[in-house]
């Protein structure tokens, strides 16, 4: 039987994926109507945090594993674009924080990968 420990990378991972849900397809429910019970830019701001957390220890690990420094500097990239929407209009926001999302999920894979190659693969059988 194969095991999958969650680890940095997996989060990671899900929880872009629960971003580009929430940024594509949320809007499209909502339609037009105005939700102001729902603190977006608080929300938007305080998700940051979790989001660095992880991408730090994951991207941490993944250096000490397999040394190689293009993951973190992409993961970076994407946390960037994700930081600087919001700053910007709600369209530019989305935009923004949709490639960030993808940059961030094709980092923590690709460091995933070059973990599992490097030997410290965390599925177990």
């Amino acid at each position: 039987m194969k095991l999958i420990t969650l680890n940095e990378d997996h989060i990671g991972i899900l929880c872009s994926g629960l971003c580009f849900i929430h940024c594509c397809i949320l809007p499209i429910l909502v339609g037009s109507y105005t939700i102001t019970w729902l603190p977006d830019e608080f929300f938007h701001t305080f998700i940051m945090v979790p989001v660095i957390g992880v991408a730090f220890f994951g991207f941490k690990k993944g250096l000490k594993k397999h040394g190689q420094l293009w993951m973190t500097l992409l993961g970076c990239v994407g946390i960037s674009f994700m930081s600087a929407g919001l700053f910007l209009n709600e369209s530019t926001e989305t935009l923004f924080t949709i490639f960030g999302i993808t940059l961030l999920a094709a980092a923590h894979f690709a460091n995933h990968r070059s973990i599992c190659k490097a030997g410290h693969c965390c599925h177990t059988y």
